[in-house]
């Protein structure tokens, strides 16, 4: 679950020219990109409505409070700080950045369904939430994060590489601020 974009396919003449003469603008393209892609994917998580798509209802914050005492009050709660961007080849992938959260990632994205044992029913009676008798499996919703954003994303993309070429052209800019401690991340899933 990953949304990929190769910059080049998506790009007027003008850059594909700029790409050819310039390499080095069009990686540093490629990675601003990322990053925004990332941002705007975070932003849309956090909203529980990525890409315009509601989020399947969840537990009430009371009821997930007598489950755990850290319950997370927002969607995805700290896995949306592991929404990462890799640059590889020409080609940037923004996804999960672990692959315990790519696990997890997929769980949440593609819905899932727990059959009910004793155990769970012990589970959740003990925190004053009973299970009736007829109930045989317990359903997380699918809620998708990439497929959505990416839909939604799209039309922007042209548009802020554009931009950015503009800057580079009329102000020699940079895109992003020097880090001296690299970060290189590796999108799983």
């Amino acid at each position: 679950m990953t949304i990929t974009i190769d910059i080049e396919d998506q790009v007027s003449p003008f850059l594909q020219y700029t790409a050819k003469t310039n390499p080095e603008f069009m990686k540093k393209a490629a990675k601003s990109l990322g990053w925004y892609v990332q941002a705007q994917t975070k932003k849309g998580v956090r909203s529980g409505h990525p890409g315009g798509q509601s989020f399947a209802e969840r537990l009430p914050l009371k009821a997930r409070k007598l489950l755990s005492s850290s319950a997370q009050k927002g969607w995805y709660g700290r896995m949306i700080n592991a929404i990462g961007y890799e640059y590889r080849g020409g080609v940037v992938s923004i996804g999960w950045s672990s692959r315990t959260s790519a696990r997890y990632g997929a769980m949440q994205e593609d819905g899932l369904v727990h059959d009910v044992t004793q155990g769970m029913r012990r589970f959740w009676g003990s925190r004053l939430v009973p299970l009736k008798g007829t109930t045989t499996a317990l359903t997380l919703p699918a809620r998708p994060i990439f497929a959505p954003m990416a839909r939604s994303i799209e039309p922007a993309l042209v548009p802020y590489v554009e931009k950015k070429l503009q800057q580079y052209i009329n102000q020699g800019t940079d895109f992003g601020q020097k880090n001296k401690q690299r970060r290189h991340y590796r999108v799983m899933g």
